[in-house]
């Protein structure tokens, strides 16, 4: 999934913030949730942490999209086109209406 505006950047960027809240809390915890199985633990960490590392990558390509002088887009397959525009409009700093 891509990131196509300021908005969703920074609504994505507080999720991230909070996953790495949740990610803290579990941690300075998890001494204290003996009631859960450690492996319902360990799947509850990987997961938010890996929800974590996507929302990350999100926002750095967007980041990328935006910084760089000359950003490439490149589509592989028909399938991709539609991601190829929205990146490609994200990068010029057009809206919608302007692609």
């Amino acid at each position: 999934m891509i990131i196509t505006s300021d908005l969703e950047y920074r609504v994505t960027r507080k999720k991230a913030d909070g996953f790495r809240k949740a990610l803290a809390w579990g941690e300075a915890h998890k001494h204290t949730r003996t009631h859960i199985h450690p492996r319902l633990l360990q799947a509850e960490k990987e997961g938010a942490e890996s929800i974590l590392a996507d929302l990350e990558l999100q926002m750095a390509e967007y980041d990328l999209l935006k910084t760089a002088d000359k950003p490439v887009v490149r589509v592989r397959d028909f399938g991709e086109i539609g991601e190829g525009l929205m990146a490609a409009r994200v990068a010029k700093g057009w809206s919608p209406k302007q692609l």
